[in-house]
């Protein structure tokens, strides 16, 4: 589908064999097995560095993505940036994705460095 400012627009759904839990451990290991990335200090994704700087950095446009709150427009982005911090990827108290992510990658989208090498754009995951 297209959105309206004429960009492409795809929902995937990807079927693993994998746990959640055997999810999160490739996740957390210091290998080439990590699925799903939102830092760009690591070294897996030396050959998506441009990539990443031009598609996965979230950049918060006040008229998009703060919301009205009654007569008055927020200050928080309605999508969740900038990102809390995390040693690891685990599941937070309220059942939700909390990926690894430096202090510095704040507005990282989460992203598949084998999705984003082949679309060359961005990736919400």
């Amino acid at each position: 589908e297209y959105q309206d400012r004429g960009v492409p627009h795809v929902h995937w759904v990807l079927w693993t064999q994998w746990t959640m839990d055997q999810l999160i451990e490739a996740n957390n290991s210091r290998d080439r097995r990590r699925v799903i990335i939102t830092t760009t200090s690591k070294p897996v994704m030396d050959y998506l560095a441009d990539i990443v700087q031009s598609t996965q950095r979230h950049r918060c446009y006040p008229e998009y993505c703060f919301r009205s709150e009654g007569d008055r427009m927020t200050k928080r982005c309605r999508f969740g940036y900038p990102k809390r911090s995390s040693p690891c990827t685990r599941v937070d108290e309220h059942g939700r994705f909390e990926y690894e992510r430096a202090p510095e990658d704040s507005h990282i989208n989460a992203y598949n460095p084998d999705l984003l090498k082949f679309c060359q754009s961005t990736i919400d995951l």
